[in-house]
């Protein structure tokens, strides 16, 4: 490994990878990335430690948005009252990350960057439609966490650039969700991971319908052909059975000699069925 720069601000950090002629990369939590160079799968010519900027840190009421820096810890998502009041399941959502060691030095914005569809956190932020502000040395450009995503271990991220914020929309009245995963055992990544937003009108009609996926295929993604069977519907029992059935049908599965493709069909599916079904009551039950 080359060198090794903690930077006080996004712009000193910037100006950083700029000047670097070799391999530069950006750490926050490095909870990945020092992995990956402890192995030999990665040698950077310089590393820019982006934890301890300030602004790039904590999370506030900005109106319509809630807005989270992107080196802002899973453990400090979790137990940060703002977010449990807007998006009590997102918080939930964090709980299901690793152990205490990871969720206290991992960083929503590492997470993203990284790009790993095993990651529990991603598609809840899909079902949130969260957009993403980065920035560079020619300025600051914004982009819908949907678009992100570009393939396996690929995201959208250009050299130079750094994720700084996190930018979640409010929910609608009458909005709520849930995250359900199937992990083998306490600290492995999910075999399959189902979380659903739905936002009700008043007379129990589905208007807005968010389905996002983990490890469903290369990619964090959304099931949208189950999106649009729910959506408009009062998401009765045969509904929900029609959007199960093209949520499998939307999934890009790999298949192992302990997990086959088949059974990981089947989890999803039951995972989702029962999700739809739970957001649904408790939306109904507090309408």
């Amino acid at each position: 490994m080359g060198e090794y720069h903690v930077a006080s601000s996004v712009e000193e950090a910037l100006e950083k990878l700029s000047r670097c002629e070799g391999r530069a990369e950006i750490v926050a939590g490095g909870q990945t990335m020092m992995l990956l160079i402890r192995q030999g799968l990665m040698d950077p010519d310089l590393l820019v430690d982006i934890s301890k900027i300030t602004e790039i840190r904590g999370i506030e009421d900005v109106g319509e948005y809630i807005e989270i820096g992107a080196a802002t810890t899973y453990a400090e998502i979790k137990k940060n009252p703002l977010i449990e009041k807007e998006f009590g399941f997102y918080t939930m959502a964090t709980s299901e990350i690793s152990g205490p060691q990871v969720r206290n030095q991992g960083t929503i914005g590492g997470g993203l960057v990284y790009g790993d569809p095993a990651l529990d956190t991603p598609p809840v932020l899909l079902t949130l439609d969260a957009e993403l502000e980065i920035q560079s040395t020619q300025g600051s450009r914004r982009i819908l966490l949907e678009d992100f995503f570009v393939d396996y271990y690929e995201t959208a991220i250009e050299e130079g650039e750094i994720l700084t914020k996190i930018l979640i929309p409010k929910l609608p009245k009458y909005s709520g969700g849930k995250y359900r995963a199937m992990t083998p055992r306490q600290g492995d990544y999910a075999i399959a991971g189902v979380c659903v937003r739905l936002t009700l009108d008043e007379n129990g009609i589905c208007t807005i319908a968010r389905v996002g996926l983990t490890n469903g295929g290369d990619i964090p993604m959304r099931s949208k052909g189950a999106e649009k069977v729910l959506e408009g519907t009062k998401i009765e029992e045969d509904t929900i059975e029609n959007a199960v059935e093209i949520l499998g049908k939307n999934l890009d599965l790999i298949g192992d000699i302990q997990t086959p493709k088949s059974y990981k069909e089947i989890i999803f599916k039951r995972i989702a069925r029962q999700t739809i079904k739970d957001v649904k009551l408790e939306l109904m039950s507090d309408a």
